[in-house]
């Protein structure tokens, strides 16, 4: 589910543990074209701080993509409580 605040589409994504937490990471360094958002000024790479409260973090769109893809955030919560209950009858 993707939403338009103040102009840029925005994503709700998961912490995959639910944990309240602070994902640092810095996008351009992930993937082989970097988008003109995540660079600065002066053409080097920007790094954006996630925060996850109660597991639940709002993000640019493009950067949700990322980060589901590469495995650091999951689409719906769905999938947490799956595994923890794939973990609990194991």
């Amino acid at each position: 589910m993707s939403f338009n605040v103040m102009g840029i589409t925005s994503m709700k994504i998961y912490h995959p543990e639910g944990s309240s937490t602070t994902l640092m990471v810095t996008p351009g360094a992930l993937v082989s074209e970097v988008p003109a958002e995540w660079k600065d000024d002066h053409g080097g790479l920007r790094r954006f701080d996630v925060v996850f409260h109660r597991g639940v973090a709002v993000v640019d769109k493009n950067l949700g993509e990322l980060l589901i893809e590469k495995g650091y955030a999951n689409r719906t919560i769905l999938r947490r409580v799956t595994n923890t209950i794939l973990r609990a009858i194991a």
